[in-house]
């Protein structure tokens, strides 16, 4: 199934920036790291290393491994971009 190509440019800029991203899980989670590629219907993201990460696991892992998520596993209306410049979250509706 093919996504929205409005979609996919803008997770293509997200990678090709190399900003920090945030955005929200369907599912709940929220997301703080890169988005390192895009696929037809996916990106894969690479999560930023955090400390609690490796308290809350019992490890010296400091962040999950890198994940493919589908678009559809996205909500769009949580997508932002860390604007170093400015140094502040900037929000990103998406939209078709």
């Amino acid at each position: 199934m093919s996504s929205d190509p409005n979609l996919r440019a803008i997770f293509e800029r997200f990678a090709d920036t190399g900003d920090k991203h945030a955005f929200r899980f369907r599912d709940g989670r929220d997301f703080l790291g890169w988005v390192m590629d895009v696929t037809e219907d996916a990106v894969l993201v690479s999560w930023a290393p955090s400390p609690f990460y490796a308290q809350a696991t019992g490890t010296a892992e400091m962040s999950p491994e890198d994940e493919l998520v589908r678009f559809s596993d996205i909500e769009l209306g949580s997508l932002a971009w860390w604007d170093g410049a400015a140094r502040q979250w900037v929000e990103l509706l998406a939209g078709p």
